[in-house]
Parts: structure tokens; sequence; C-alpha cells
């Protein structure tokens, strides 16, 4: 029925988000744990693949949580604390 299928999107999307923002909280905790940490140092340790590791730093890039410092090569990502963020 209609009312079956709509619940099962809204469960699926509900599920979906879940995951990402349980994938950006790990991601998360990794950088303050880590700071400097590389996207390919935190695959490794959370053994997730590039797309969502990068999805996930792009999202906590975003908002304004973490950024890139150095070359892309040997760079790695850091938290923003507060009074970076703060004048």
């Amino acid at each position: 029925t209609k009312d079956a299928a709509l619940n099962n999107r809204t469960i699926k999307r509900t599920i979906k988000r879940t995951i990402k923002r349980t994938i950006n909280e790990i991601v998360l905790t990794a950088i303050l744990e880590y700071p400097g940490i590389s996207a390919p140092e935190l695959m490794k340790s959370i053994h997730k693949g590039r797309t969502i590791i990068t999805e996930a730093l792009a999202q906590l890039r975003q908002e304004g949580l973490i950024e890139h410092r150095g070359s892309k090569k040997t760079g790695g990502y850091h938290p923003i604390t507060r009074e970076e963020v703060l004048p």
C-alpha cells in the first residue's frame, strides 16, 4: 500500500541520516584525538572507504568544526577551536 511504501522510505531515510551522523561523529572524534590526521589514516583507523570519509570531512568542514592544514599530500585535518572561531 501507499502508506507502507511511504513508511518504508521514511525509515530508510532516517537510518541513512543516523548512520551519516554517527560516522561524522566518529571522524570528528578521531580528529580531536589525533590532530593532523590525514584522510588515508582516517580510512584505515575507521575502516571506511574514501567516499564515506570524504563526505564526512566535507560536512565537518562545512559546519566549521575542522580544517585542513598543509599540502594535499602531507597535510592533515585539525579541529577548529573556539578561540580560532571567536574574535
